[in-house]
């Protein structure tokens, strides 16, 4: 009897979108050049006011692969994500952010890995690019195969490229809610949890593009948000150090209370404007980086890294003048 080959498991991509209209559309052309072509891609609309809802709507009916969720108001990225994830059919689950695109080999590579290892995980090493696709940057990270727990802030993959068991999925669940609101380092978070349970195998070769936004939360000045960021650090250490967090435990009074605690703090508004400040300067926008160190030291006059970045300010126009 001729061999029966098994059937390849069904991979489900998701990808929330909103007001993307310019590179909604590299992402998905990016999942239908795949050389592994047993996926299903979920994308939803978050309610966009562009044409971002007509672009996934064609695609969709060109390939019944592609299947399209409408927001009826905006949810956010955490609840949009975690809507796809329920929807999901695939034993195996990858993520798109709406404004990247993959490599041509990725779901193969590491559909390949999950067939033949015993990990649950696997992400890969990727580009950051311009927002005009212009290749950045490669990725920097810790240099191993297999990245544990120990590895959260060293992690060498960025972390949509990152492919899991529906298994692990759902001992691991979605992203956490206390996040809706707030999204800004929810995925970490999320990874943490996951590396808790698995480990994660490590792809070396680039197979993930993420378009560097310099408009994107770690970039401009939300104190909520980059509250949000400190606090996940936060929770994230006292896991490791306890194996419980407020978030494990509900204790969702006292992550407010941090946040708002960093909100109110002026030295950490100082530093919020300085960081921002610094990546101004990088970006050859000076004046931009002069408005936001001058508030920075207005809110905190004794900050000697204010007076640092100031100093790298003045180097950087010389050396570009």
């Amino acid at each position: 009897m001729p061999e029966v080959k098994p059937v390849p498991p069904l991979v489900s991509i998701i990808m929330p979108a909103f007001n993307c209209e310019l590179f909604v559309s590299k992402a998905i052309e990016s999942v239908l050049i795949q050389t592994y072509s047993q996926w299903e891609l979920l994308v939803a609309d978050d309610k966009s006011d562009d044409a971002t809802k007509e672009i996934v709507n064609k695609y969709a009916g060109q390939d019944v692969r592609i299947k399209v969720f409408h927001n009826s108001y905006n949810q956010g990225i955490v609840r949009t994500r975690n809507k796809l994830l329920e929807n999901t059919q695939g034993s195996l689950i990858a993520f798109l952010d709406a404004d990247d695109w993959i490599a041509p080999t990725k779901l193969e590579k590491q559909v390949n890995i999950l067939i033949a290892s015993k990990v649950e995980a696997v992400g890969t090493n990727y580009f950051a690019a311009y927002l005009n696709g212009e290749i950045i940057k490669n990725s920097k990270g810790v240099s191993k195969q297999i990245i544990s727990k120990e590895d959260i802030y060293q992690l060498p993959f960025w972390l949509p490229s990152i492919m899991i068991t529906k298994n692990l999925l759902q001992k691991v669940g979605g992203y956490h809610s206390y996040f809706n609101d707030m999204a800004c380092y929810e995925d970490l978070y999320w990874i943490y949890e996951i590396l808790e349970l698995s480990k994660i195998q490590f792809i070396e070769e680039p197979l993930y593009y993420y378009r560097h936004n310099p408009n994107s939360v770690t970039k401009t000045l939300n104190y909520k948000r980059l509250a949000g960021q400190r606090l996940v650090n936060e929770l994230i250490t006292q896991r490791l150090t306890t194996g419980q967090d407020w978030l494990s435990q509900a204790n969702y009074k006292e992550a407010d209370n941090y946040i708002n605690a960093l909100i109110n703090d002026k030295a950490w508004q100082a530093e919020c404007y300085r960081r921002v400040a610094a990546i101004k300067i990088d970006e050859k926008n000076y004046k931009n980086a002069v408005e936001l160190l001058t508030q920075s030291l207005k809110l905190n006059l004794k900050s000697l890294k204010s007076y640092r970045t100031l100093f790298y300010l003045f180097k950087s126009i010389i050396r570009n003048s």
